[in-house]
């Protein structure tokens, strides 16, 4: 039987793959830095604020950093190269 405390994480685990899908990946404008694109299911447009932006530093080992510092979808993603103006913080 699983721990309530790891049935819960797998359980978010699983609801945010429902919630949200990988729609582009940056990892060409900063060295050692990749840009990961997450939108909800049918909202893809890249001029709106329909977004959450992850940010994975590896240039002093791996900082997992989210622009606005949520994971909420209100990030504009842009042309290429734009998400490394955003500011990013750690999730809290």
């Amino acid at each position: 039987m699983l721990q309530p405390q790891t049935e819960s994480a797998i359980n978010n685990y699983f609801q945010e793959r429902l919630n949200y899908q990988v729609t582009d990946i940056d990892d060409f404008t900063t060295v050692d830095v990749t840009y990961i694109r997450y939108c909800k299911p049918g909202q893809n447009d890249v001029t709106e604020p329909v977004s959450a932006i992850k940010k994975i530093d590896a240039t002093t080992g791996v900082v997992i950093t989210w622009a606005g510092g949520t994971k909420n979808f209100d990030q504009i993603w842009g042309a290429a190269g734009d998400c490394a103006a955003l500011t990013y913080s750690r999730l809290t």
